[in-house]
């Protein structure tokens, strides 16, 4: 037995694979003249080893946390600015409402079953 492999192959199909095959040393062989003036770069292969890259890991680790941490502040302080403008804009209704001789939005106070000393005693029947 012989170690190649035959494959049914038309005439054409050969021609085509043969004209292929020509263009691709061709275009090696370009490239390598390419190569000898200098004309391609060649970049070098660099070695790394597992301290420098978890080094810099940590750096951009901690470079994107400072980041957050900023963000994290500016969303705090739109939030905190949201808030004020909403109370803000609720009094301007208030104060139209009065003007025009309406009641204002009333001012309900929450509910003493969702404060924060409300536990629910399940020991007690209900009704």
């Amino acid at each position: 037995m012989s170690n190649t492999i035959q494959l049914p192959v038309s005439r054409t199909s050969a021609l085509e694979l043969i004209n292929e095959l020509q263009s691709d040393v061709k275009a090696l062989k370009q490239r390598n003249a390419q190569l000898e003036q200098g004309r391609l770069i060649q970049f070098p292969i660099i070695e790394a080893n597992a301290a420098d890259l978890n080094q810099q890991v940590s750096d951009e680790n901690f470079q994107l946390r400072q980041i957050i941490e900023k963000q994290v502040k500016v969303i705090d302080e739109m939030a905190n600015a949201l808030a004020m403008q909403k109370e803000l804009i609720q009094q301007l209704r208030d104060e139209i409402a009065n003007l025009k001789g309406q009641k204002p939005k009333p001012k309900i106070p929450p509910s003493k079953l969702e404060g924060p000393n409300s536990k629910p005693d399940w020991r007690k029947r209900i009704g």
